[in-house]
Formats: C-alpha cells, sequence, structure tokens
C-alpha cells in the first residue's frame, strides 16, 4: 500500500490531480521473482466511450452469490457521486472476459479497437 500510495502522491503532483478526480480500484496482486504482477485483471485498462466503459471481469471471490470486486467497480464508476461520464452521473459499466489477456500481460485494451472505427476509407487506395 505505501508504493501505491506513493505513486498516487506522484500523479497529484504532477498532474496537478485533486481527490475527486482520482477513483482508487482494489487490484489483488502477488508477488513474482522479478516483482509485483496483477492476480486479478485491471480494471484501469479499460475502453470506455461516450458513458460507457468496458472493464476486465475481475473475477473475484463470490460470496453469498456476489462478487465483491465486480460489486465495487460497479458501485465507483456508476454512481452519481462518482461525477464521472458527460453529466456526471456516472458510467454504464460492462464486464468483458479478458482472462485470456490477463494471463499473457494484457487487458482489455488489448482485444479491442479502443480508437474507434477509422475516419478514413480504407477499403479505397491512398492518394
Amino acid at each position: 500500500q505505501a508504493e501505491i500510495d506513493a505513486m498516487v502522491e506522484l500523479l497529484r503532483a504532477e498532474l496537478g490531480l485533486e481527490d475527486g478526480e482520482l477513483v482508487q480500484l482494489a487490484v489483488l496482486f502477488e508477488q513474482e521473482s522479478w516483482g509485483k504482477v496483477a492476480f486479478t485483471p485491471a480494471a484501469v485498462n479499460a475502453l470506455v466511450w461516450d458513458d460507457t466503459i468496458v472493464v476486465a471481469e475481475p473475477f473475484g471471490p463470490e460470496i453469498d452469490g456476489s462478487d465483491g470486486l465486480r460489486d465495487e467497480l460497479r458501485e465507483r464508476l456508476s454512481g452519481v457521486g462518482s461525477g464521472l461520464g458527460f453529466a456526471g452521473d456516472g458510467l454504464e459499466v460492462r464486464f468483458a472476459d479478458a482472462w485470456w489477456y490477463h494471463l499473457r500481460g494484457g487487458q482489455v485494451h488489448c482485444a479491442t479497437n479502443q480508437h474507434g472505427p477509422p475516419t478514413w476509407r480504407w477499403w479505397e487506395p491512398n492518394p
């Protein structure tokens, strides 16, 4: 947690972020011989368009039929109090199974066209 706190403070200082502009989300880490690696897929590597966000399914432990990590993501990102989205009313949260990419060091953005549709007529020869 001390390492995360230090990184958050660096981001605040370098980018001039206020507390209300940061959304902290839970991620479980495990220690490898060379450093720490995310055990759960990271929601920060998401796909956002308009008022919708697609985050990796966290595959957290189910307790009483509910995934606490999934519930926490939805609550923090979709609530009116989050200030997120065009009107500040929160985002529509969708989950994607990105486990295959997660195991190979990637996340949701690795499996999607995050830049949207092309703005040129790609089927025609370049001038």
